[in-house]
């Protein structure tokens, strides 16, 4: 399961399940090692009380060691065969498989009625009923010990089937998230601004507008009027420059009754001093019929 940088799940409700599904098979697996060892200890201890009862009875030697051994063997598998069927059928349809006789149960009781009968044949012959009881003890237990196994193989299975449900949907769940953040633009986990479903439009630049034909941009702002400086007119040609700052020198004039100074002229038309002042000079020189208006004296800087 992917972590982040810290090193912490991605995903906690995930990493949750299946921390459940991992316990749920280890606890499974400990009962299940825990039982055979009981039934091993048990088999070690029974054999020697079937080699008597067998011995006594026209079984030679070394047969009558064989018998009990097989028995307890037969069980021991049962328990095997078990378990490995009960996992494979919940995994394929999701509840362990129940027939119409429980075979594996048969099994059980067989294994277990005939282990204790061959524990306490030989002592309750020779009249030890305290001794037959004693030996009987241990095939007993044996018999509910396994039954509860099975009992808890069966808990366990549903469990895991269940967990594994789960992270099969929640995997899912994520794949499906991941993708539409993908397809979005959007870092999977983090939610869009819009609705809910609806991913986020990506923002489109607005296109410049078409230049007709006869399209110029705005005249300069006269200083003395806005305050703020033109456009940069070093680089304009001259007699552009000239009609501006005639343009210029008419509306200071209309506005305040007297010429542009080089300050306005320098701010609203973008210039610097020594053009400005090369520009006030000119308009001072030019005829007053040529800008419409009386002469004035120029206007000091």
């Amino acid at each position: 399961m992917s972590k982040t940088p810290d090193g912490l799940p991605a995903d906690l409700a995930l990493a949750a399940l299946e921390r459940e599904r991992t316990t749920a098979r280890r606890a499974s697996r400990t009962v299940q090692i825990v039982v055979l060892i009981i039934a091993a200890i048990i088999t070690a201890v029974g054999t020697g009380n079937a080699h008597d009862a067998l011995s006594h009875h026209s079984t030679a030697d070394p047969w009558a060691w064989f018998l009990y051994p097989g028995v307890e063997g037969a069980l021991i598998a049962e328990l095997q065969i078990s378990a490995h069927l009960a996992e494979l059928e919940a995994r394929k349809t999701g509840e362990p498989k129940k027939d119409s006789f429980d075979w594996g149960f048969a099994l059980r009781i067989v294994t277990g009625v005939a282990a204790v009968f061959f524990n306490v044949f030989y002592p309750a012959q020779r009249g030890d009923y305290g001794g037959a009881v004693l030996h009987s003890l241990g095939p007993i237990i044996q018999v509910f010990v396994i039954e509860a196994l099975a009992q808890f193989r069966t808990r366990y299975s549903r469990i895991i089937i269940d967990r594994t449900s789960s992270i099969a949907e929640r995997e899912s769940n994520i794949a499906a998230r991941n993708s539409r953040a993908a397809d979005s633009g959007v870092p999977a986990g983090v939610p869009g601004t819009g609705p809910r479903g609806v991913p986020p439009q990506r923002a489109m630049p607005y296109p410049a507008p078409p230049q007709v034909p006869g399209y110029s941009p705005l005249g300069p702002v006269p200083a003395g009027i806005g305050g703020a400086a033109g456009p940069d007119g070093n680089g304009a040609n001259p007699e552009t420059l000239k009609a501006r700052a005639i343009k210029l020198d008419a509306e200071h004039r209309k506005a305040f009754d007297r010429p542009a100074s080089i300050r306005a002229l320098k701010n609203g038309l973008g210039i610097g001093q020594d053009k400005a002042a090369e520009l006030q000079a000119w308009l001072a020189d030019r005829p007053a019929t040529a800008s419409g208006t009386r002469p004035v004296a120029p206007a000091q800087p």
